[in-house]
C-alpha cells in the first residue's frame, strides 16, 4: 500500500511540474497544451509572425493572418502542423511552422493522504 502511495505521488509531482528531462532510454514528453500557456511561434515564410503567443481561457492564440485558432489539447507538433495546414490554405504554397511551449500553466499540487506534510504546493512548469 505505501509503495503505491510513494508511486502515485511520485507521478503527480513529475506530471504536476511538467518535466520534460528525456533521457535516450526514455519516450519523448508530450504534454498536451494548456489554457495558459505561452507558445513560441515561428513562421519560416513570416518572421514578423515570430512571437510568443498566450493561449487564451478557450483554448486559443490569436495569431496574425488566421485570427483565433484552437491549440488546446494538442501537441506542440501538432499545433505546428495544424498552423501549417491553416497558412497553407490561404497564404503559403509550403509553409514552416515550429511551435514550442515557451513557458508552462502554474499552478498547485495538493498532497494528501499518508504523508509527513500533506498541503498545497506552487508550480511553475517551466
Amino acid at each position: 500500500m505505501m509503495n503505491n502511495l510513494h508511486h502515485t505521488l511520485l507521478f503527480l509531482l513529475t506530471f504536476g511540474c511538467a518535466t520534460l528531462a528525456v533521457s535516450a532510454d526514455q519516450p519523448e514528453f508530450t504534454r498536451p497544451i494548456m489554457p495558459g500557456d505561452r507558445l513560441r511561434v515561428a513562421v519560416a515564410e513570416q518572421p514578423d509572425m515570430d512571437r510568443v503567443y498566450a493561449v487564451a481561457g478557450d483554448g486559443t492564440i490569436d495569431i496574425d493572418l488566421l485570427g483565433r485558432v484552437r491549440v488546446a489539447d494538442l501537441t506542440a507538433a501538432e499545433a505546428a502542423d495544424l498552423l501549417e495546414d491553416r497558412l497553407e490554405e490561404g497564404y503559403f504554397r509550403n509553409a514552416n511552422v515550429s511551435v514550442e511551449v515557451a513557458e508552462f500553466v502554474e499552478g498547485n499540487v495538493m498532497i494528501t493522504g499518508a504523508v509527513s506534510s500533506p498541503g498545497s504546493i506552487a508550480f511553475s512548469g517551466d
